[in-house]
This record gives C-alpha cells, sequence and structure tokens, in this order.
C-alpha cells in the first residue's frame, strides 16, 4: 500500500480494505502528543509513488500486472497509468478531470467508498 498520506491513517485504511499483512508505505511523520509536527521522510506524491512501486516491485518480485492502483490527485496518474498498463487495476477517487485523462483508470469514484474498492480488488485478485 503506497500512499501520500500519513503512515498511522493509511494503516487505517489498509485495515478498513481488510489487509492485515499489507506492506504499507506512506508519508512518514513526527507526531507528538496526538498532533503532527513535521516530516520525518519524503513526501510520498506523484514521482515518488511510482518509484515506491517499482521498489515493491522488485523487492517481493511482484508484477505490476498484480497492482492496484488506487490515486486522487493529478500528481497519482503517472503510478496509476504505469500498473494499468501492466495489466494491473486502476482507480481514481474523488478526481479531478485531469486525472480521469491521464491515468488510464478502469474505476472512477467520485467520493471513497471502501466497499466498493473492497469489491473491486477482490474481483481483480480472483484473476489470479
Amino acid at each position: 500500500f503506497v500512499s501520500a498520506t500519513y503512515e498511522p491513517i493509511a494503516a487505517k485504511v489498509v485495515g478498513r480494505l481488510g489487509q492485515k499483512n499489507a506492506l504499507v508505505r506512506a508519508t512518514k511523520v513526527v507526531e507528538r502528543d496526538f498532533f503532527v509536527e513535521g516530516f520525518a521522510g519524503p513526501l510520498m506524491e506523484g514521482r515518488r509513488k511510482a518509484i515506491e512501486v517499482r521498489k515493491i516491485s522488485r523487492e517481493l518480485r511482484v508484477p505490476f500486472s498484480k497492482f492496484v492502483a488506487i490515486g486522487d490527485g493529478t500528481l497519482d496518474a503517472q503510478f496509476i497509468r504505469r500498473v494499468v498498463d501492466a495489466g494491473g487495476l486502476g482507480i481514481a477517487v474523488s478526481p479531478n478531470p485531469s486525472l480521469i485523462a491521464n491515468s488510464k483508470a478502469q474505476l472512477v469514484l467520485q467520493k471513497t467508498n471502501f466497499g466498493r474498492i473492497w469489491r473491486e480488488v477482490e474481483k481483480f485478485r480472483q484473476v489470479f
């Protein structure tokens, strides 16, 4: 799971999607007393997501065709498109027109719907 959101939030999203052993690569933050004080690494956005997805693919020896890419911003188009071009699943959530035009996402949701996302991921996983 690669996300631009903060690690604690990303971990909750992974849990909502029913993934217990997911690898999470997200924006690391410094927290104190439930407040975010700053970043503890690079922001996980756009190009950085594409780099992390490539690293995960190499480390786990999993081809992009088995990836699911979910994004909500224009900068996510690159990594969604890379996954879709390889035969993986691309999902655009609350997207702007640029993301829709440039990502090739097969599923476009106007709002975050974890149930729908999970159903689509499960359908995709059944293929493998």
